[in-house]
């Protein structure tokens, strides 16, 4: 037990017929700081072993096992596991390949909380199977290739990585069927100093929908020739009976080559399912695509709204809470809330925060929280600077950019020029325009479904007004003193025919 971070005892009960250990813990911030173990152990280099015992904790807590060295420099030995344990008993069975030969190893359980333990057992055993080949391989944004590559058996083959993927990048296998599995190696190639794969995890599901957390894989690597260095992923942890394995790539240099996915089974091995593992965050596929400039400006203004982006890599569709607060930059909270943030799988979507019309000139911060079911799953923050509009409030303009390009405020803001400072700049129609609102319309090609026209018939029915750009859809003809041409801008000129 480490003193300074922890207090731990243990002792033995007599509530099962053949006894058990008691690792009572009162307090462990780390599993390292709490370690119960059996050594000295012999290992040779390269011998699966199987671990095998029972388990239950006092509550819901997390357990690391590791086969590790019994003396420094301390270090894993080919095995090393994390843990969800239940208030109730469960048989666990762990393998594990030897990284080297020894004859004083230990097998090393580090539990944060008070836990009972019995029957640990560690023996030698055959090596595991590869199940993959012939499994369904499904693949999210980012990829390249042939899904199937990763899954045929054969090294020659493989899947690419866009350049600049957006993380993580997400592949799912489902096995032929469910299959006690004990591990999972992901081997990939990289060629040159701008392609690298990075951060590996591993989750695993017996329904494809729930996700447990099967273990981030340790690398190896070896350059047979030069210019191609081959990497290998290897992850290992409890057996469980699962049909789906997920790969998320968390971290990738430019773009890289994943030849082979194995996932390792156990033949004749009968275990339970993933539940004993820590659930995968349901967040864990988002990835934050920063603000939106279309709706937030290096300056920004009053009534605009900040667009916290966020795009789902996975293949489920996933949900939750989005936690927003609006500060300074000394901390001062100014203004905060909470929304809903719905994303089906591939998809982009939004949260926006609505900015203090009474916000001032200055700097300032924006922290946002993914909130699961449960619990806070992903935190970030960004900075930008405001600027109010100038001049009095009569004699401001407030224009509403509705023109179909990456940056529409901005847009606006150029074409203004000084004039800005005068205006406010907004992404969406007024439910009541405000004497002097200019819609300012550049829409080639509406949206399906999109009820802008009628929105806009509302506005100018209000008292609002509308000037267009170019040569605008079709759909606005009702809106505007001219008759515009049908025909694709790329088979005739773009023209305007007055009524």
């Amino acid at each position: 037990v480490n003193r300074d971070q922890a207090r731990a005892e243990v002792k033995w009960e007599v509530r099962k017929p053949d006894g058990c250990a008691l690792v009572r813990v009162e307090r462990s911030p780390a599993f390292h700081n709490v370690q119960f173990w059996a050594a000295p152990l012999a290992i040779k280099k390269g011998q699966t072993y199987t671990v095998r015992f029972e388990a239950r904790g006092e509550k819901a807590t997390q357990l690391r096992v590791s086969l590790m060295r019994n003396a420094a420099p301390w270090r894993s030995l080919g095995l090393t596991a994390n843990l969800a344990l239940s208030p109730e008993w469960k048989t666990y069975t762990l393998l594990g390949k030897a990284s080297e030969d020894s004859d004083d190893a230990r097998l090393d359980f580090m539990p944060l909380s008070t836990i009972w333990l019995d029957n640990v057992s560690m023996q030698p055993s055959e090596p595991p199977q590869n199940a993959a080949v012939g499994s369904q391989v499904r693949l999210g944004p980012g990829w390249r290739g042939e899904p199937q590559a990763v899954a045929d058996g054969k090294l020659n083959t493989a899947v690419g990585m866009r350049g600049h993927p957006d993380l993580p990048l997400v592949m799912e296998l489902t096995l032929p069927a469910p299959t006690p599995v004990v591990a999972v190696n992901v081997e990939g190639v990289e060629r040159g100093r701008h392609q690298k794969l990075g951060e590996m995890a591993i989750d695993v599901s017996a329904d494809g929908q729930r996700w447990f957390f099967f273990g981030k894989p340790a690398r190896e690597a070896s350059s047979p020739k030069p210019g191609e260095t081959l990497v290998r992923y290897a992850a290992t942890n409890v057996v469980c009976t699962v049909k789906h394995v997920r790969v998320r790539a968390l971290s990738v240099s430019n773009s890289a080559q994943v030849r082979e996915v194995e996932v390792l089974r156990v033949a004749g091995e009968t275990a339970a399912g993933p539940e004993t593992l820590p659930p995968v965050p349901l967040f864990a596929t988002a990835c934050f695509r920063g603000w939106d400039y279309a709706r937030l400006g290096y300056a920004a203004s009053p009534s605009e709204s900040i667009a916290l982006r966020f795009s789902n890599q996975g293949l489920q569709p996933i949900g939750g809470e989005v936690r927003w607060r609006l500060a300074d930059y000394p901390g001062t909270t100014l203004r905060s809330g909470s929304g809903k943030l719905e994303l089906a799988a591939g998809a982009m979507g939004g949260a926006p925060i609505s900015l203090p019309a009474e916000l001032s000139d200055g700097h300032y911060r924006l922290h946002y929280e993914l909130a699961g079911a449960d619990e806070t799953e992903s935190r970030g923050s960004f900075y930008f600077d405001y600027r109010a509009p100038s001049g009095p409030a009569e004699q401001r303009l407030r224009i509403i950019s509705l023109l179909d390009n990456n940056d529409p405020e901005g847009y606006m803001a150029m074409l203004l020029g000084s004039v800005r400072k005068r205006c406010e700049i907004m992404q969406a129609l007024p439910e009541k325009p405000a004497p002097g609102d200019v819609a300012m319309l550049m829409c080639e090609r509406l949206t399906d479904g999109s009820d802008l026209p009628a929105q806009l018939a509302r506005f100018t029915d209000a008292g609002g007004r509308v000037l267009a750009f170019g040569k605008v859809s079709p759909a606005f003809s009702d809106l505007l003193p001219v008759t515009i041409a049908e025909e694709p801008f790329l088979d005739a000129p773009q023209t305007l025919r007055l009524g």
